[in-house]
């Protein structure tokens, strides 16, 4: 029971061959319009974002595709939200910051998140919202370090993870877990090397106590699921660390 049949490899195919027409698709608009922006009336810009939204949307909500299929379209309808806050934001030149576009991004698509509940959809949710806290972080609190930055996000990305692996398991396939436990390992062990090259011996203590918890978590979780993946990353982790320690020292 190790290979997958025929009609997985079929589905399969389908799915990703879907993903990348949508993918492709919301990416070539972008393209679009950066190469014939000064040619395009701004209705013309706008009409075009937002016709595809709603047809996009329209599939996703009234086609009789199955769940996944639909999910996959309304997620490129949550790409699109965010090329038509970009091109409204540089036709009428609104002056806003950075994190302001993408918190309005992250706002506009959340109820399509939670009612979907898409893995695909989620991961985006918290690319943009990672991405809104760290440009708020550097454009409106100068005074923060840049380790801030990766301790806040740590936490925001191992909540996630928590509550993906404990009350998600029946939504929560193995790549976003993986994923998110990636990214979570990524945070703490940058913020464990940069805090101590840097000398920020409060924010290292706050790390190396994080830290040491997400290990032990990980260790367990993993040894209890017989799954090597998370015991191998704090591993990881740790051979990461100690060579900075030692670079450091010598």
């Amino acid at each position: 029971h190790v290979h997958r049949s025929k009609e997985q490899w079929q589905q399969f195919v389908r799915i990703l061959l879907l993903t990348l027409a949508i993918g492709f698709s919301a990416a070539g608009l972008i393209f679009f319009f950066a190469y014939n922006w000064a040619e395009l009336h701004k209705f013309a810009k706008l009409g075009l974002v937002q016709g595809l939204i709603i047809v996009t949307v329209t599939i996703a909500v009234f086609s009789k595709y199955n769940t996944t299929i639909k999910n996959i379209f309304l997620s490129g309808a949550s790409v699109l939200v965010g090329a038509l806050f970009a091109v409204f934001g540089q036709i009428y030149q609104s002056g806003a910051n950075a994190y302001d576009f993408f918190l309005g991004w992250t706002v506009f698509v959340s109820i399509w998140v939670l009612v979907s509940n898409f893995a695909a959809l989620w991961l985006l949710f918290l690319v943009l919202l990672n991405v809104t806290i760290t440009l708020y972080i550097d454009q409106a609190l100068s005074s923060w370090k840049g380790t801030d930055t990766f301790l806040v996000l740590f936490y925001l990305n191992a909540a996630a993870l928590v509550i993906a692996a404990l009350f998600g398991k029946a939504h929560s396939p193995v790549w976003f877990l993986y994923t998110l436990a990636i990214a979570v390992t990524v945070l703490v062990t940058i913020g464990l090397i940069v805090s101590l090259y840097d000398d920020y011996s409060s924010v290292f203590l706050s790390f190396l106590i994080s830290s040491l918890v997400f290990y032990a978590l990980s260790l367990y979780y993993g040894i209890n699921r017989r799954n090597t993946f998370y015991i191998a990353l704090p591993a990881l982790s740790a051979i990461f660390f100690v060579t900075a320690c030692i670079f450091k020292n010598s």
